[in-house]
């Protein structure tokens, strides 16, 4: 396998996501990276939570931005035995370093930088984190920064790797130009995996990472069948002579590291149809701004997104 596996939220089909302990298993089940998410609680802690409240986790409805950590935030449990607590960056970061002790091939973090946070708050108190654990020097190698729109680009980030997350490469476009306005540069691309589906998204892809030079991920990849389809119209390319295609992140590491043969039958081939014409549908709307956050959310409940 040429390319790496980053634990979606860590282990999050089996564990509670987002958890030191579904960071764990992510790495026991072949992850060498780990996928989080970075909110702001209202005292100033970078806290590790995917949603902006608190109620689908842990069963108790606070705006994480609202809130304060101490006291609040740290007492919640995950709803998802074993109950676990949800943790600081600086408790993740010092559970990485921990954890790097005893591997030849060290673990990185893959930060998904959520649209709530302040550009400039959330990479003061990145910075301020990795300074305080193990130093700025030990992290560059290690860090990715994942951004959604150029807003969060900061030229003090160009030490790490730089990711956009993206539903849509054709914003990707538009955030690699105006990262380069800003004198930076974007290293990779993290697209939506139905995007594969799509021949002529396909191609747009292809033509993009080629022209910037960037390299390519996909999320969230679950199956051999998503695996293979991705393998097949991107693993013989080359970027610089690296491989075009760095990554996946999955919720299933286990599956996409079997020894199953992959088969791209009918019913794939019809599924992945009709994920296609939801995913068109999503960019008809989010092209034009119009509200997705009721749409959104039905499509998470159900397993879409």
């Amino acid at each position: 396998m040429t390319f790496l596996l980053a634990g979606h939220r860590g282990l999050k089909k089996t564990c509670p996501e987002n958890t030191i302990l579904a960071f764990e298993e992510a790495v026991k089940n072949g992850c060498s990276v780990i996928e989080t998410d970075l909110h702001i609680s209202s005292d100033g802690e970078v806290v590790i939570c995917h949603d902006i409240d608190t109620n689908r986790v842990f069963g108790q409805d606070y705006v994480v931005t609202k809130t304060p950590y101490k006291g609040i935030l740290s007492e919640l449990r995950t709803l998802q035995p074993p109950h676990l607590p949800i943790p600081t960056l600086k408790q993740v970061l010092e559970w990485t370093l921990k954890t790097n002790e005893s591997r030849s091939e060290p673990i990185k973090l893959m930060l998904d930088i959520k649209a709530d946070n302040d550009p400039k708050r959330i990479v003061d108190l990145i910075l301020q984190n990795l300074e305080a654990v193990g130093g700025i020097e030990y992290w560059k190698d290690k860090i990715i920064y994942g951004l959604w729109g150029a807003a969060y680009y900061d030229e003090r980030i160009a030490q790490f790797e730089v990711l956009n997350i993206s539903v849509d490469v054709l914003t990707s476009k538009r955030v690699a130009n105006q990262i380069k306005e800003k004198g930076g540069r974007l290293d990779c691309v993290s697209v939506i995996v139905v995007a594969n589906g799509l021949a002529y998204m396909v191609d747009e892809i292809l033509e993009f990472c080629e022209r910037e030079k960037v390299r390519l991920w996909f999320w969230t990849v679950n199956s051999k069948e998503d695996l293979e389809l991705a393998v097949s119209k991107y693993g013989s390319r080359k970027i610089d002579g690296q491989p075009l295609l760095e990554g996946v992140v999955t919720d299933d590491p286990a599956t996409l590291l079997s020894p199953a043969k992959p088969a791209l039958t009918f019913g794939y081939k019809m599924r992945l149809f009709l994920k296609t014409r939801v995913y068109l549908f999503i960019l008809f709307l989010y092209r034009r701004n119009i509200g997705l956050r009721p749409l959104l959310t039905a499509l998470r409940k159900v397993g879409f997104l």
